[in-house]
């Protein structure tokens, strides 16, 4: 695996863990405070927002971390 697929892989793997950690969360409170089911249209929006920006931000770091310059 070359270094842009393993970058790919590692930010594709963080966001889904992140994603899921926030609709773990999001589950019980939205269900506690709005009687929503789980697989409720506000638990799929956050998981998709949260695993979304973390795969980007992933990526940002990961990407910029590799490319600055040393002076």
């Amino acid at each position: 695996m070359n270094r842009r697929s393993a970058t790919v892989t590692k930010a594709v793997l963080s966001g889904l863990g992140w994603g899921a950690l926030s609709f773990a969360v999001s589950v019980p409170v939205r269900a506690g405070l709005y009687d929503e089911r789980m697989l409720s249209g506000g638990n799929i929006s956050t998981f998709a927002v949260v695993t979304t920006a973390a795969t980007a931000a992933t990526w940002y770091g990961i990407n910029h971390r590799h490319t600055r310059t040393t002076d």
